[in-house]
């Protein structure tokens, strides 16, 4: 029988019997993950890039220095102390943190109300015009034509809409409140791996971290995929260490998996970029495992696998039932091919205050894929302007593109709010001392919004360093893996495809994970500890 209980470990046992700490693929993928994310910093130092709504500041070094010492000083609260809550009053806390975290969540989403633009508003539309059962017009269906993958979108808004009607609440609450529940989910599943792969003190500074990036985030307000899929993908992760964490195969473990399986594939419903879980999962097994684990860790993994492939298999039948189309009006010819995503990627474009945006949305590159009759002409016209992009900016101006766009979406701790379209040119929708408040600190109309961004920015870059500077000597270590991979694909697809800094959120809670758990290794500290005090440099975490 499985229990959440033995999962408080020094550094499981089970997994180091997994996973040899000496397999070298292992190293490589931890080290260059440390390595890339470092160099983002540094290149970020060295060749800043302006942000249309997050002005740089001291306020951004006060951040970063804020956020580290908060590391410092978890590091260093004793271990034991007598008013030390039970295992049962820890999870007790947890949940109650998380529930904390998704109320504040809910109170921030609904001050930010506004209306919204671009695909959130074209998909809410549909789904409100659906509600009243009205037949949608020519353009929602050629819409859903083009981008099949917003299909699960229209499904999830008419959830939201339906619940505004039954509960009779504004549309802005009903969509406050289920990113609300994601935060909730996204605090707790952060809390279990943190707790699996460390200690009990960092799994609740984890759950600060999510505090700090989504309870107060602005995209609360905004019924996207963004938040939903960071919750599943939280789940997933946690469910999938948790199952890892046990030595002994049974039923219980592998339904387990199962369900880490059932919460990737649900996500990967929602936003095809949830892949990328799947395949840093299959990375980890295939790197890290012994000859001898080989059958009880691919068992584990298929199985994870197998209920992800039929989550995604029905979702792909169902969805656009559910979702009230008329299938028959939609067009599978007209869909965008992926060539075209990859030749935003290169599309380097002004944008707001003097910014510029590399590889973002393109209206000229749409109209030209919207005029083309087939998928074969959509497809030659988007590798012919990759061509011509391409020999444009020759051997050296590729890299360097690559690499003023990796600064412009690594390095934006609000994670482009207020970006896309004329988001921050709207009203917001409503008044009152505690709305007025929260929007002069998360709204760039705000007298507060420059001291909030930069701060929150500086917080980020305070994760990305921790994760840069200890992740190298912890290369070996086969039980993060996971989620190093999962940052490498992350940074990977943003540069070669259509990007922006808002495609990192769906994986900002491995991120926070990631960062939560490897100052609590150890001998993350044990060279430092050395220098001052031979004998502490023994000692280990709880």
């Amino acid at each position: 029988m499985m229990s959440l209980e033995p999962i408080r470990t020094k550094v499981p046992t089970s997994i180091k019997s997994y996973f040899p700490f000496q397999t070298l693929s292992t190293i490589i993928f931890n080290r260059f993950a440390g390595l890339v994310l470092a160099s983002i910093l540094l290149a970020t130092l060295v060749f800043p890039r302006v942000q249309e709504h997050v002005p740089r500041s001291l306020w951004t070094l006060l951040g970063c220095a804020v956020g580290i010492g908060i590391i410092i000083l978890v590091k260093n609260l004793p271990a034991k102390s007598p008013g030390r809550p039970s295992p049962n009053g820890v999870w007790l806390l947890a949940v109650v943190g998380a529930m904390c975290a998704g109320s504040v969540a809910v109170v921030v989403g609904r001050a930010l109300s506004f209306d919204y633009g671009w695909d959130a508003r074209v998909v809410m539309e549909a789904a409100q015009t659906l509600a009243v059962g009205s037949d949608l017009g020519a353009y929602p269906y050629d819409y859903f034509s083009r981008y099949p993958n917003n299909i699960p979108l229209l499904a999830l808004d008419r959830l939201i809409v339906s619940g505004a009607s039954l509960f009779g609440i504004p549309l802005g609450t009903a969509i406050a409140f289920l990113n609300g529940v994601c935060v909730t989910v996204v605090s707790i599943s952060v809390f279990i791996s943190v707790k699996t792969l460390s200690s009990t003190r960092f799994a609740f500074l984890s759950q600060g971290m999510v505090f700090a990036f989504f309870a107060f985030s602005p995209w609360l307000a905004v019924p996207y995929t963004d938040l939903p899929v960071a919750a599943l993908l939280a789940l997933s992760v946690a469910l999938w260490l948790v199952t890892f964490s046990e030595s002994k195969s049974g039923v219980t473990t592998l339904a387990v998996c199962a369900m880490s399986g059932i919460a990737a594939g649900a996500a990967i419903a929602l936003k095809p970029t949830a892949m990328i879980l799947l395949i840093a999962m299959s990375l980890s097994v295939l790197s890290g495992t012994r000859r001898g684990r080989w059958r009880r860790a691919t068992t584990r993994l298929g199985t994870a696998l197998g209920a992800a492939c039929i989550v995604i298999i029905l979702s792909s039948s169902l969805l656009p039932a559910a979702a009230g189309l008329d299938t028959a009006k939609l067009d599978a010819s007209r869909a965008f091919p992926m060539h075209h995503f990859a030749r935003m990627g290169l599309i380097e474009a002004p944008g707001e205050n003097g910014a510029t945006r590399y590889g973002g949305y393109d209206a000229a590159a749409v109209k030209e894929m919207g005029a083309a009759e087939t998928v074969a002409e959509r497809k030659a016209l988007s590798l012919a302007a990759m061509e011509s992009e391409l020999r444009a900016m020759g051997p050296v101006g590729y890299p360097s593109f690559l690499g003023k766009k990796a600064i412009w979406i690594w390095s934006d701790g609000t994670f482009g709010s207020w970006v896309e379209g004329r988001d921050h040119g709207e009203r917001l929708g409503r008044d009152g001392a505690l709305s007025t408040a929260l929007q002069s600190f998360l709204h760039p109309a705000g007298a507060s919004w420059p001291l909030w961004s930069a701060s929150l920015t500086g917080l980020w870059f305070a994760l990305l360093l921790t994760i840069s500077f200890f992740l190298w000597p912890q290369g070996r270590r086969t039980d993060v893996l996971v989620l190093s991979l999962s940052v490498l694909g992350i940074g990977a697809f943003s540069l070669l495809f259509e990007g922006r800094a808002r495609y990192l959120i769906i994986f900002l809670p491995a991120i926070i994970t990631l960062a939560s758990c490897l100052p609590a290794y150890p001998g993350a500290w044990r060279a430092l500890q050395h220098r001052r005090n031979p004998a502490r440099a023994k000692d280990t975490h709880e």
